[in-house]
């Protein structure tokens, strides 16, 4: 029971598969495809047998171009580009949003390098939220950064980040929550 949250067709190339079944065991050993001229690869085992079956996996994307992931995904005034990657092990129980909420545990490292927000200039909104006085930021309606990166932890389906840094021409941030 998956619903897609697709606003637009993707392609997907090179789709790989290779899964075991042993009893109420499923694994998947590879699983694997070419997406927004980046990789995503995972493997997963799953205990079948139950209403809501226990699972483990990772995940690992490589050279996501952002602008039309995003584009699929949401309709925005604000876009980012760049090149995203992400390593994610998860572990979880059931497939509903409130068995995840219950149990879905896990880490990561999500990182975006060379790449813009177009439609917000995260400077100007420091400076307005501040009302520094005296420093002018000019008109840009776009952040442009070398990088954005960061550890992620999941407990009870909560996402925390850690260690968040935002590396710009103009400015350096770091953050967490």
């Amino acid at each position: 029971p998956l619903t897609l949250p697709l606003k637009k067709p993707v392609e997907v190339k090179n789709f790989k598969l290779a899964a075991d079944s042993k009893g109420s065991q499923l694994t998947v050993r590879d699983l694997s495809f070419d997406l927004f001229d980046g990789k995503i690869a995972t493997q997963a085992a799953l205990q079948s047998g139950s209403e809501a079956p226990p699972f483990t996996a990772t995940l690992s994307m490589n050279g996501i171009q952002l602008a039309p992931a995003i584009a699929v995904v949401t309709e925005t005034p604000v876009s980012v580009t760049g090149t995203a990657g992400l390593d994610l092990s998860l572990k979880g129980q059931g497939f509903s949003m409130p068995d995840l909420m219950k149990a879905l545990e896990g880490t990561g490292h999500v990182g975006v390098k060379d790449g813009k927000i177009d439609g917000m200039n995260l400077l100007q909104e420091a400076v307005s939220i501040l009302k520094v006085v005296g420093i002018s930021v000019g008109d840009a309606k776009a952040t442009a950064f070398s990088t954005i990166e960061t550890d992620l932890g999941i407990n009870k389906g909560v996402v925390t980040l850690s260690k968040l840094l935002m590396d710009s021409h103009d400015f350096q941030a770091t953050g967490g929550g």
